[in-house]
């Protein structure tokens, strides 16, 4: 019998996590987050936390879990955000369905829902919208934060719609919350007691200059027009239209202050406007209570 008949044929050496998670290291390079999203997407993978991952380097993946953690790094390294690729994200202590039709939120924006929650509390506030809701994660948390209260979130797609409903009724709030399609306060039939909203802000040139990962999320969430602050006199001027004067707070670009408060002038006393700092001290959020 001829000797290279009679060897026994090598095995190959089964996929183990700290082989797979260095080449995603590397493939994702030079990203800060390499490490983390390596990580984060073999876990999402395998039904594990980040931390057992890397605890347990010397695991065996099987071909099935290695092929679509490929296709996972891939799709990462051309800048589809993380959340996407796993469906969900963490953001206010809770998790959140998030796809393409939402843009994932922001950690500023927990300040948002902050200062919404101290306006609604010294005005007694009962009735309460989320006004272009997105994933619904700002409205979500208003009404876990005040069990008291109704909530409203708009918005004017339906896709970003059906995101809010699941997620409102994966975290308990779902009779809690009316949700109604359409432009900015136009499917609003009667004054809230607040008005709270995340519009789209970033300016034509911004739009230019998007990082990677963000040129993924939907542009109608991001895309506030040339100057980037069309969402929001539309907004006010619907709410001046309607004679309403329902407190309203909104998250902001720090360098539109100036413009915002300057188109402010046509709808409300200065008086009336408050700026609160993000962590940064960059200015964040906007308050109008009169």
């Amino acid at each position: 019998m001829d000797k290279s008949q009679s060897a026994a044929p090598e095995l190959s050496r089964p996929v183990r996590v700290d082989s797979v998670l260095r080449w995603a290291r590397g493939s994702l390079a030079p990203s800060v987050t390499a490490s983390l999203d390596a990580a984060l997407l073999l876990g999402h993978l395998l039904g594990r936390e980040r931390s057992w991952v890397l605890a347990h380097g010397d695991s065996p993946l099987t071909a099935e879990v290695d092929a679509g953690y490929r296709e996972l790094i891939g799709q990462r390294a051309l800048g589809v955000p993380v959340a996407y690729l796993r469906g969900f994200c963490e953001w206010f202590g809770m998790k959140l369905r998030v796809t393409p039709d939402v843009l994932v939120p922001r950690p500023e924006t927990e300040l948002l829902v902050e200062q919404a929650l101290r306006v609604a509390h010294d005005t007694n506030a009962r009735v309460l919208a989320d006004v272009g809701t997105g994933s619904g994660a700002i409205a979500i948390q208003l009404a876990r934060s005040l069990p008291e209260a109704r909530i409203v979130g708009t918005d004017s797609s339906a896709s970003a719609l059906e995101v809010a409903r699941y997620n409102a009724a994966a975290l308990g709030v779902r009779d809690r919350i009316s949700w109604l399609e359409g432009d900015l306060l136009e499917p609003l039939d009667s004054e809230p007691d607040l008005l709270v909203a995340n519009l789209p802000y970033l300016s034509e040139a911004d739009m230019q200059d998007l990082d990677r990962d963000v040129r993924h999320e939907p542009a109608s969430a991001l895309y506030g027009g040339v100057d980037g602050l069309d969402l929001y006199r539309a907004l006010f001027r619907q709410r001046h239209t309607r004679g309403w004067t329902a407190p309203v707070v909104i998250e902001i670009d720090p360098r539109q202050t100036s413009a915002l408060k300057t188109m402010l002038r046509d709808y409300v006393s200065e008086a009336a406007v408050t700026v609160h700092d993000e962590y940064a001290g960059h200015d964040r959020i906007l308050v109008v209570e009169a």
